[in-house]
């Protein structure tokens, strides 16, 4: 309570007087009183007038005194909607946060944009930038990449550096690669480096993913071998570190580039690591996916290892019908988990078990 009054008194001396005085005013007439039966004898008549229409912001203790006699309180004269309403817009960004990760943006598009309806004029920085942030997730899902990268872009040009800014930064360069931009994918990464480093995010798996984004960017086009080179880079930074999800990432990244430059046994080794970490702790329709690409690099061999790629489908046709995912592999704009994976067996035909029934 008491975090929460000295956030109330910070932000009575910071806040717009006219957007306040909007508000007093809105607040008086649906009390239905006068300004001087809302001054009481507390403050003169004249004073609350140039209240109301932005001239002066008066202190805490007079707005207190105010609030009570209106029948609202300082909090909702300050942030614009009630403590109460504030739980119920959290709530339901938990509500589209959910609909994201599940599979359904375009419902997490719909609540979001809700949400930032019903925000005040002044907004609510713990409930407006994240808000902001799935959005613009959402947008990319639905694939509206360019208001994706437009919103993106207003997002990460502001403090502060903290993991949404990192999150929105990954999908800023995804969202310029699926546009076909991968000079803008690059810069992205390379602009925000210094301050990675500066602030000591480099450590995060947010960064790690950043750093594996950016080196997909660069595989499409055509710097494979530097591409490859940040992929083991973070192997290694992720070993050290002992993170799992960024170790897996940059696994599955590095397979999918060896499987397109036809190394396939080198990125069958790597795919195989990076699934025995991501069954750990992993959801079971973006595994599904991984392990679909995984079999398909197995029927690539020469000879095909069909007997365990049968296996494997077989597996992942389970964790599809509990997901309700869908057969094609794993799409940037479908996964957060982990870095976006490069496109390129994603661009390939998925194989169902029963097709390779024949090559046993």
């Amino acid at each position: 309570m008491k975090g929460m009054d000295a956030h109330l008194a910070e932000l009575s001396k910071s806040i717009d007087p006219a957007i306040l005085g909007q508000r007093l005013r809105n607040a008086r007439v649906a009390a239905g009183l006068t300004q001087t039966e809302a001054a009481a004898g507390d403050a003169s008549t004249a004073y609350i007038s140039r209240i109301e229409a932005g001239q002066r912001r008066p202190d805490l203790k007079l707005l207190g005194h105010l609030a009570q006699r209106l029948g609202t309180t300082v909090e909702e004269l300050l942030v614009g909607i009630t403590r109460d309403q504030r739980a119920e817009l959290r709530l339901e960004l938990d509500y589209a946060e959910l609909a994201l990760s599940s599979g359904n943006p375009q419902d997490a598009l719909t609540r979001t944009g809700a949400i930032l309806n019903q925000l005040p004029d002044a907004g609510i920085t713990e409930l407006e930038r994240p808000t902001r942030f799935l959005n613009a997730f959402a947008l990319e899902a639905v694939g509206q990449l360019d208001d994706a990268i437009l919103a993106l872009e207003e997002l990460t040009n502001q403090p502060p550096t903290d993991l949404d800014w990192m999150r929105g930064l990954i999908a800023l360069s995804r969202c310029y690669r699926e546009a076909g931009d991968l000079a803008m994918a690059i810069n992205v990464g390379e602009r925000a480096s210094d301050t990675i480093e500066e602030q000591g995010l480099a450590g995060l798996n947010e960064a790690m993913q950043l750093t594996l984004t950016i080196a997909a960017a660069y595989f499409e086009r055509g710097d494979t071998g530097h591409a490859v080179r940040l992929c083991k880079k973070t192997i290694k930074q992720a070993e050290k570190l002992d993170s799992p999800t960024a170790r897996g990432s940059a696994y599955w990244n590095a397979s999918v580039m060896f499987s397109r430059q036809g190394s396939l046994q080198e990125a069958l080794s790597l795919a195989r690591k990076a699934i025995a970490i991501f069954e750990q702790d992993f959801d079971a329709r973006n595994l599904s996916r991984l392990r679909t690409e995984l079999a398909t690099m197995q029927l690539r061999l020469d000879p095909p290892e069909a007997v365990e790629a049968k296996a494997i489908l077989e597996v992942a046709s389970r964790e599809m019908d509990w997901t309700s995912a869908s057969p094609m592999p794993a799409s940037p704009a479908q996964s957060r988990a982990w870095a976006s994976p490069t496109p390129s067996v994603a661009n390939e035909p998925a194989t169902s078990a029963r097709e390779i029934e024949d090559q046993d």
